[in-house]
């Protein structure tokens, strides 16, 4: 889920079901988000995560982000900091951005995608 406003916009959330985890699922429906806002001429994107999910803070770097604050107990059960990243879509695309794709392309052929 994402949303925009202002020139700016926030991925509230990004999941996938752990049985689809490890597959390049986070990364084709980021790549999504990415193209979308692009789309939309936005000047940045935000978003929060957990600072123990290195998983998703690896995806993000990839793609650009940069982490620019810290939410002090931002998340419950458990208990956890969030950290702000955000991405610059005014500079130019980063290398090998939506050239990512899953490892079992059954998962386009189902259709199956949970946010």
């Amino acid at each position: 889920m994402a949303w925009w406003a202002g020139g700016e916009g926030e991925v509230a959330n990004l999941a996938v079901l752990p049985r689809h985890r490890g597959r390049g699922v986070a990364t084709l429906l980021l790549d999504h988000v990415l193209e979308r806002a692009r789309q939309e001429k936005l000047g940045a994107l935000f978003l929060e995560v957990r600072t123990s999910n290195a998983r998703a803070l690896e995806l993000y770097r990839r793609r650009g982000f940069e982490q620019v604050g810290v939410r002090p107990s931002y998340y419950r059960n458990p208990t956890e900091d969030a950290r702000i990243l955000r991405l610059d879509l005014t500079l130019p695309q980063a290398p090998g951005e939506g050239a990512a794709r899953p490892a079992d392309s059954s998962l386009r052929a189902t259709g199956e995608t949970q946010l």
